[in-house]
């Protein structure tokens, strides 16, 4: 089982390299908040955060917030409001 985790753990290190990522500290709680904010469907969307430090690649975090908010709205799209917390 260590071995399985140490080369998957290699292979996450190789890739974040290829890619360019920059690793660094960020507020992960501002990050959900800029992201919830300058989404066009901000008014549906309300935010109950406690402060989070996150150690990781500012951009490729915001495209993944992105995304994974765009398909949390899409699910629920008979609703008129959706939490993130």
């Amino acid at each position: 089982m260590n071995e399985l985790v140490e080369n998957m753990l290699k292979t996450a290190g190789q890739s974040a390299l290829e890619k360019g990522m920059t690793f660094s500290s960020l507020s992960l709680d501002r990050l959900v908040t800029n992201i919830v904010m300058n989404h066009p469907h901000m008014t549906r969307i309300k935010t109950n955060l406690a402060p989070v430090r996150f150690h990781g690649d500012c951009f490729y975090l915001q495209e993944l917030l992105l995304t994974l908010l765009d398909n949390a709205l899409d699910a629920c799209s008979g609703r008129t409001k959706f939490s993130c917390s």
